[in-house]
Formats: C-alpha cells, sequence, structure tokens
C-alpha cells in the first residue's frame, strides 16, 4: 500500500467498525473503538503541532530517523526528563547512571510536590464532571448526590466547553499573536479576557448547583495556574479548602451573628488563613526550607479540616449536612491523599526513566508500574482510613462506606472514580507509551525518510503532504501504542482467567476490612 492511501484506509476501517458497534449500542468493542478514535485524534494533532515550528519539525525528523528503538527511546525520554524537571522547578541530576535510590532522593523535591497538590485537586473533580458531562448522569458517592443529572443533556459537555475556554485564556493569545492577520490581530491580546468573559456568562446562564459551579471554576482555573508561576498547587490547594470549610464555619458562627454576617466573617476569616498559609509556605521555600515548606503545604489543610469536624457539628446542619461532607472529602481529604502517593509515584517514574536509558528499558518501565499499582492500592486504603477517621472525629458517618464499595463493582456507572484513583498510574502509563512510540524506529528507513520528505514539503505549503502527513504519522503513532498497550491488556486477561482476579477480590476484601476495623461497615 501506497503511504499516501494509508489515511484513507485507516478513515474507512474506523468508520467501518464504528457504524456497526453506534447502531448496536454500547459496548466492549465501542468503548475500545472509541477510545482508539481519541488516540488518533490526539496522536493528529500531536504531529501538526510538532510539524508547525520550525525547530519541532527538525526534532521530529531526527526522531524518525533514528536508527534503532534505544536510540529513539532516549531522544524522546531526554526531551521528556529536561521537561518534567522544568515543569517542577527542578534541575536535572547531572549524572544519570546514579543508583536509582540517589535519582529518586533527588526527585523528591518542593516543586514536585506543588505540581502533585494541583493534580490532585483538578483530578478527583475534573473526573466527576467528565462522567457527569459525558454520560449526563448524576455522580453518586454512596448515597449521596455529588452533582445532579445534567438537564437538559447539553448543558454537561457545555460545562466542559467552559472549562476549556477558561483553562486555555493565556494559550489564545500565543496562538492568534501567531496566525491572526490584518484586523483580527488586534483582537488577539484581549483572547484571553474574551473566554472568561465568554466562560463566565455561560456559567451565571446556566444558574448550575453551587457545588457544580466551585467543581467548575476550581478546576479551569487549576488547570489554568499549572504552566504560571512556581505556586500553582498550593493556591489550588488553598483555593479548595476555603471552598470546603466556609460553609461550615459560617453555620458555626450563626450562634454568635446573624445568618448573612455569618457567612460574610467566616467568608473574610477563610480567606486571611488562606493567605497566611499561602505567605507562610512561600517565606519557607524562598529560604530553601523545602521540608518545613511542604509539610505546613499538607498538614495546614489537615489541620483546619481536623478542626472543623471536631467542632462544627457536621451532622446537625440539616441539609448542608452533605454538601459539607462531600466537600470535605472531594476538596481536602482526596488532593491531600492523591498529593502524597502522586509524589512517591512520579519521583519513582522519574528515577526508572533516567535507569531505563542506561539499559534494561523494558525492565525498569515494568518495575515503575509495579511500583504505581502499589502506591494505588496504598492510596486506596489511605482513603479509606482517613474517612472511618473522620466519622470518629465528627461523630457522623461522612460516607456509607458499605453501600459504596458494594456499588463500584458497577464499572459502567462509577468509571470516574476508579479513574481518580489511578492517578498514580498517570506517569507510568506516560513513560510505557514514550517506549511504545519508540517502536517507530522498527519501520523500514525508506517509509521513514519519505515522511520526512513530506514534512518538509508541507512546510513548503504543499496541499497534499500538509493535510495526508499529520494523518500518516497519528496512524503510526496509534499503531505503536496500540501494539504495546493491547499486548499489556491481553497479558492482564491472560492473567485474570489463570487467578488475578483473586487479586482484585482481595484488595477489595482488605478496603471492606479495613472499613470493619474503623467501625465504618
Amino acid at each position: 500500500m501506497r503511504a499516501e492511501l494509508l489515511p484513507a484506509a485507516v478513515a474507512l476501517v474506523l468508520v467501518a467498525l464504528a457504524v456497526p458497534v453506534i447502531l448496536a449500542g454500547p459496548g466492549g468493542a465501542a468503548l475500545v473503538l472509541a477510545l482508539l478514535g481519541l488516540v488518533f485524534a490526539c496522536a493528529v494533532i500531536a504531529a501538526m503541532l510538532r510539524m508547525g515550528g520550525s525547530a519541532q519539525s527538525r526534532g521530529l525528523k531526527d526522531s524518525l530517523r533514528s536508527g534503532s528503538f534505544r536510540d529513539a527511546r532516549s531522544r524522546a525520554l531526554s526531551y521528556l526528563l529536561s521537561r518534567a524537571y522544568r515543569w517542577i522547578r527542578t534541575e536535572p541530576p547531572g549524572d544519570g547512571t546514579l543508583p536509582a535510590a540517589a535519582l529518586l532522593r533527588h526527585a523528591l523535591t518542593f516543586g514536585l510536590l506543588d505540581r502533585a497538590l494541583l493534580l490532585a485537586v483538578i483530578y478527583p473533580l475534573f473526573t466527576m464532571l467528565l462522567f457527569w458531562g459525558t454520560t449526563g448522569q448524576n455522580v453518586i458517592l454512596g448515597q449521596t448526590i455529588v452533582i445532579s443529572t445534567a438537564s437538559p443533556w447539553w448543558t454537561g459537555p457545555l460545562a466542559l466547553a467552559v472549562i476549556a475556554l477558561i483553562a486555555g485564556g493565556p494559550h489564545y493569545i500565543t496562538i492568534g499573536e501567531r496566525h491572526m492577520r490584518g484586523t483580527l490581530k488586534s483582537v488577539a491580546g484581549y483572547l484571553d479576557l474574551i473566554a472568561f468573559g465568554v466562560g463566565g456568562t455561560i456559567l451565571i446562564y446556566m444558574d448550575f448547583p453551587w457545588f457544580t459551579t466551585s467543581a467548575i471554576l476550581a478546576v479551569s482555573f487549576a488547570a489554568l495556574w499549572a504552566f504560571s508561576g512556581f505556586l500553582a498547587g498550593v493556591p489550588a490547594m488553598a483555593v479548595a479548602t476555603v471552598l470546603a470549610l466556609t460553609g461550615p464555619l459560617g453555620l458555626a458562627l450563626q450562634s454568635l451573628l446573624p445568618g448573612p454576617a455569618a457567612f460574610f466573617a467566616a467568608t473574610v476569616i477563610a480567606l486571611v488563613s488562606a493567605l497566611v498559609y499561602l505567605i507562610a509556605v512561600d517565606a519557607f521555600r524562598s529560604r530553601n526550607s523545602a521540608d518545613t515548606a511542604g509539610a505546613l503545604a499538607l498538614c495546614i489543610p489537615v489541620a483546619a479540616m481536623i478542626a472543623t469536624v471536631i467542632f462544627v457539628p457536621i451532622g446537625e446542619t440539616g441539609e448542608w449536612s452533605n454538601a459539607i461532607r462531600i466537600g470535605i472529602l472531594v476538596l481536602i481529604v482526596a488532593p491531600v491523599v492523591n498529593a502524597v502517593f502522586d509524589v512517591i509515584s512520579f519521583a519513582v517514574t522519574l528515577a526508572f526513566v533516567q535507569r531505563g536509558q542506561q539499559g534494561n528499558a523494558f525492565f525498569w518501565a515494568l518495575a515503575d508500574i509495579a511500583v504505581a499499582l502499589l502506591t494505588f492500592m496504598a492510596a486506596g486504603s489511605t482513603l479509606i482510613c482517613t474517612t472511618v477517621a473522620l466519622d470518629w472525629l465528627s461523630g457522623t458517618p461522612f460516607i456509607d462506606l458499605e453501600i459504596l464499595l458494594d456499588s463500584t463493582w458497577n464499572i459502567s456507572r462509577y468509571w470516574w472514580l476508579y479513574l481518580m484513583l489511578f492517578s498514580t498510574l498517570l506517569p507510568s502509563i506516560v513513560h510505557v507509551g514514550i517506549t511504545a512510540l519508540s517502536l517507530q524506529a522498527l519501520t523500514p528507513m525508506r517509509w521513514r525518510e519519505n515522511l520526512c520528505a513530506r514534512i518538509d514539503a508541507a512546510r513548503a505549503g504543499k496541499t497534499w503532504p500538509l493535510v495526508s502527513t499529520p494523518l500518516v504519522l497519528g496512524a503510526l503513532w496509534t499503531g505503536c501504542l496500540a501494539l504495546v498497550f493491547g499486548a499489556i491488556a491481553g497479558a492482564l486477561m491472560v492473567l485474570w482467567n489463570l487467578g488475578l482476579a483473586w487479586s482484585v477480590v482481595w484488595y477489595r476484601q482488605w478496603l471492606e476490612l479495613l472499613a470493619f476495623w474503623g467501625g465504618g461497615v
């Protein structure tokens, strides 16, 4: 098959497979095809972005011309490592041949904790909104409805669009200044304000419930901070804590002040406390006391939460009771627990990636996945223990763990919860994904040289290469990813049939045992 026909062939196969599945209704095949389609679309977009700039296109061609799998993997991971260390504001280790333990210690920095906190604040809320926005169903935690059913159905996708509008604000300026011409170029500098205005107007007009609106705003602005200054996760954690604790503090102050005055005072106290929290953490960080800054970043929100559940009679707050409990669990407990284990998982991935560059790449990639699975199980156990501890401190059930654990077998209804807990696997998945993409080096060199020539032709403005080359690259990268992750999925299915299912049952029984010991079941 000529390379020119490959995009059309891929599109034809996808359509031929997708149409009967869509007509037949949802199922496992539909999910696999949807995932492949999403991966293919993301790969095509990534190819277009890599082809867009001169430096990026040179790097893409150098990657395609790699002489071996190891060279391609080393080139991709070196780029990834430099970007990862830059994102966590940490200098890469000077010697990548250090033992894994030394590389691990080097990665465990305050910058990593700050970014992990940011992702931990975004992730639980975003997974809920993603489930709600794509299915229209309500988000249930135990017997408590966290986000009500989207009505009408299009309000869910609209909320996701608002998140994209607000979170991408600054990037619209860059894109506008690069691609707009004439009169439109003068508007480019205001595209972020326009995006904020449109997103805010939609939120006001739709009049979502308080928690839904708070979740949309929290995810949007936390994502906006992701590539901003040094402190990103700590401010996000401060905002989440203010949102979670202002309500119960206002209810507690109602015994001293009239209703509106109590909530105004609670808001002022919460905002001032959050400002002191930010100043304290930044002061210790600036003095190179990173350990103290990290401890404060985690302990102050937890201490505020413990004081709230002890001194505020949550069980006596009437209609506010469910909102308070869910707010504390989703905005404080889940982010703090996820952040701790995400730091471990991210640091292990950084260390094992560097060790893998010296040899035994697949061994270190599999070891990375094994550690990620262990941190996933530890995070689930910690969440159960923390919830039981909150039950004990507050004197009221925070959530019915028995119903929650029973209902989680319904994966189609609770996939968002699994997705939330699997955040510890994200860096390991990226590690394996880079290894998978490096398989492109095993294709014939003449094919890859042909792709390089097409990239040059596309940059010269020739229409057909401009259209076809991203599709060919997208198909190549999707095939590499599907091959590796398909093999992993197949191996897991074999292990499942050989008895791996018992490990899942054992883990569930372990969680139930933890809840039973603590009195949560």
